[in-house]
């Protein structure tokens, strides 16, 4: 997941990872599901938002919007983002940001 990324893909399905990695899908979702204690889509999604974290202050992406890093990040909608960042990291991307420019 670190050296790939293949969360930057947003049509990544658990199926294309499990080819991946050589496990069947059923074998990664019980993995998630009992030793990870959370499902594939959180899974992906909290990488895509520490993609977004790590990009956000890198100088590249100064320009980019939101939706856009969201975009590069695998996220496929604004609201997915705005959701799974929030669930992520408990405050908004507007907020986290702010607490950058502090």
């Amino acid at each position: 997941m670190q050296e790939e990324k293949p969360y930057k893909n947003s049509d990544l399905k658990i199926a294309d990872l499990a080819k991946m990695t050589g496990y069947t899908s059923h074998t990664l979702s019980y993995f998630f599901n009992q030793y990870l204690k959370k499902n594939y889509y959180d899974y992906i999604n909290e990488y895509r938002v520490e993609e977004f974290k790590r990009l956000i202050v890198d100088e590249q992406y100064a320009k980019y919007t939101l939706e856009a890093l969201a975009e590069v990040c695998g996220f496929s909608s604004r609201a997915s983002f705005f959701r799974y960042f929030k669930k992520v990291a408990g405050i908004t991307p507007n907020e986290y940001i702010k607490q950058l420019n502090r």
